[in-house]
């Protein structure tokens, strides 16, 4: 009973049968050699020979058995291989995941023949089938064969049925993709042979990444989440980042000042009275009238019969006529004023208002004249006089002389909360001559540009990084210095060198007084740039389109992306660390701990460059004005030896990246040959590619996508 027993046990792990078929084959392998032992026991009369010839026969049953079960244990195999393949082929054609059509069945079991062709293990009934599982986007798949046997059959048992299941699924777990993706200036270009720019070339593969790994799911295990960090000489974070935590930001949280490379006006020594203020009402202070002063001069009024008083006409004589008294009437006012001499400092000046008043007055007689008694008149004056006073503030100002370009420190806590404030580098004091508010020089293009300061200045999200060291080289360790805060992805900041700072190329001038501020060549130039404001990590699950395989709300964003720029690798890839690190500044939404379904995230960076460094010693970029303040080398570093620390600023920054557990995938779009610096970057050899034109670049990142999603066999 124990051979039995022990062929039992083999046959049903090779052959995967049930217990009952199992035990019909074993029980013919064992009927005719128990037969032949119970005749021997009953023959005393005992030969070796014959006992020798007769325990071939159990002995030919164990053999064949073995051999049988292990040509079964091997046709299992295969067949189960043979169906696997066919459920992940199906699976990968599956172009709506809620319906495998015939086509795609028909996919699956070519698949099967393929790997399971007709005569393997010389089976027979081979019989496959593929449906959409019950799960959505699942495959299941069944196969069936009969397996002839070879020893076994002498023993009634000539053929073994068997038949295994499979099933396959896209398997997405949490996922996490952060797209780092070049858009300077060069990704206007078109490549030789393509009907189409570089940036409309990478939005239709980054809408095409989209379309191969999907949105996810709408929640729980599954999720799959995009963000986006555009770069060329800088990154648009701030924004994000102060609505993340407004500590983050210099001036974020109240008044906090930063050093740009400015400008500061040099005035004269003297003070100069700039503006009045409004006067005050005036205030009477005396009056007086001298005495009437009479010519002595009689006029007759000999035309006037009627005249002074009515009542006396001409007549022949004088006697006896009253007094005719005096009339007056008032001239015309007159109002001079003097202002009192002031000198600095003082801060009033007394005006006195002085206005006069002649009047005329007429006295009357009568006397005979020219045998008439006569009207005669004098004419006599008076003067009136009055004062008054008044004051008002006055306004001491230096005149402008010139502009002084060196480093200036501001408080930007208004622009940074506001969105705009006062520009410190418009000049708002006293200059009657000139105008410091217009600017001259180079426009970057050969030509003279002459643009005007705005007053106040806006803030559109790019940033200055946190404090770093000049002493890397470009052959440095690969560790990040301790003193390179720019450098760390999870860095959390503290005080004002590790906090970030607001870019602001308007308050901002080289030592020649060229303006980094204005619109014309220089940023087109790559010299002060700011992109598209990135996007951290985010599901497009809701406004999914399955017939299209698109997200409304995705591909708004990709379509936003404008080139302009040089290009800084390291800008962008550090920023897309940050915004992908499950420990940094975003730790409470990316963590392994928040995740849905309790599944650690896979965490990817999918980087595209169309070209190698362009850094410029001049350039206004996240680390200042390199030539001027030294803070990324010293500032003597030629444009050659700056671009190499960048390069090694790079490979850090991706080495610190690979020891977080990021997968990196990197892509050359248009390039010749891949920098040694990107393919040392990625994951490994397998991770890179070259995409000489969109159509080529769109299969690359669908492939990125594919591999991402991983298809693999259902538990």
């Amino acid at each position: 009973m124990w051979v039995h027993w022990i062929y039992l046990v083999t046959l049903r792990k090779a052959t995967g049968l049930n217990r009952i078929d199992a035990m019909r084959v074993t029980a013919v392998s064992v009927r005719g050699a128990q037969s032949v032992f119970r005749r021997l026991a009953r023959d005393e009369r005992g030969n070796v020979l014959i006992i020798s010839a007769v325990a071939i026969i159990p002995m030919l049953a164990m053999i064949g058995g073995a051999i049988d079960a292990s040509r079964l244990y091997m046709a299992r195999t295969r067949l189960q291989q043979a169906c696997d393949a066919g459920a992940l082929a199906g699976r990968k054609a599956m172009a709506d995941q809620n319906v495998l059509a015939d086509s795609e069945k028909v996919i699956a079991r070519n698949f099967f023949d393929f790997n399971f062709p007709t005569g393997t293990y010389q089976a027979s009934n081979i019989v496959k089938d593929y449906v959409r599982g019950t799960k959505i986007g699942t495959v299941v798949g069944t196969a069936s064969i009969v397996m002839p046997t070879t020893i076994m059959q002498f023993f009634g048992y000539a053929t073994v049925p068997m038949s295994v299941t499979c099933e396959s699924t896209l398997s997405i777990p949490n996922t996490d993709v952060m797209f780092v993706l070049d858009v300077t200036g060069s990704m206007l270009d078109t490549p030789a042979g393509d009907t189409q720019n570089k940036i409309s070339g990478l939005k239709q593969a980054v809408g095409d990444f989209y379309a191969a790994l999907g949105p996810g799911t709408p929640s729980g295990a599954g999720r799959v989440r995009y963000g986006f960090m555009p770069y060329s000489s800088n990154v648009n974070v701030g924004k994000l980042i102060y609505a993340l935590n407004p500590n983050f930001i210099v001036g974020g949280s109240g008044s906090e000042q930063w050093t740009y490379r400015s400008r500061a006006a040099r005035l004269s020594p003297n003070y100069y009275i700039s503006d009045y203020g409004m006067e005050s009402g005036q205030t009477p202070t005396g009056s007086n009238e001298t005495a009437i002063t009479f010519n002595n001069n009689w006029n007759n009024l000999n035309q006037d019969y009627d005249g002074y008083p009515n009542s006396y006409g001409l007549t022949l004589n004088c006697t006896g006529r009253p007094a005719p008294g005096v009339s007056s009437s008032a001239g015309p006012r007159a109002t001079g004023v003097q202002d009192e001499a002031v000198q600095y400092p003082d801060t009033t000046q007394t005006r006195v208002y002085t206005t006069t008043q002649t009047n005329t007055v007429r006295r009357y007689r009568y006397a005979y004249s020219n045998l008439a008694c006569r009207l005669q008149y004098d004419v006599g004056t008076s003067t009136k006089t009055s004062t008054s006073t008044s004051t008002r503030p006055v306004t001491w100002k230096q005149k402008f002389v010139a502009w002084e370009y060196k480093p200036v420190s501001f408080d930007v806590s208004q622009v940074v909360q506001n969105g705009i404030a006062a520009n410190p580098a418009y000049f708002t004091g006293y200059a009657p001559d000139t105008n410091p508010n217009i600017n001259f020089g180079p426009d970057g293009n050969g030509n003279n540009y002459t643009t005007p300061t705005p007053d106040t200045i806006t803030w559109g999200g790019c940033i200055e990084e946190a404090r770093t060291t000049n002493t890397i080289t470009a052959t440095s360790s690969l560790d990040v210095p301790s003193g390179a805060d720019d450098l760390k992805i999870d860095l959390v900041p503290y005080d004002t060198q590790t906090r970030w700072k607001p870019y602001l190329p308007a308050v901002q001038y080289d030592s020649s007084g060229n303006w980094l501020g204005r619109n014309a060549g220089w940023i087109a130039s790559g010299f002060a740039a700011c992109p598209r404001e990135a996007s951290p990590l985010t599901q497009y699950q809701s406004d999914f389109n399955a017939t299209t395989k698109t997200s409304a709300s995705f591909m708004t964003y990709v379509n936003s992306l404008t080139a302009v720029g040089g290009t800084y690798h390291d800008i962008g890839l550090i920023w897309g660390a940050r915004f992908l690190s499950p420990d940094g500044i975003y730790s409470a939404t990316n963590s392994d701990t928040v995740a849905p379904g309790g599944f650690q995230v896979s965490r990817h960076i999918v980087f595209m460059t169309d070209g190698t460094l362009d850094t410029r010693p001049n350039a206004n970029d996240p680390w200042g004005i390199n030539n001027l303040e030294g803070r990324i080398a010293p500032a003597s570093t030629s444009e050659a030896g700056l671009e190499a620390i960048h390069k090694r600023r790079t490979s850090i920054i991706c080495n610190a990246m690979k020891g977080k557990g990021f997968t990196i995938w990197v892509v050359g779009f248009g390039l010749s040959a891949m920098p040694q610096e990107l393919q040392d970057c990625a994951t490994d050899r397998a991770h890179w590619t070259l995409a000489t034109d969109s159509a080529n670049l769109r299969i690359e990142f669908q492939k990125i996508a594919q591999t991402i999603g991983g298809l693999r066999l259902s538990s």
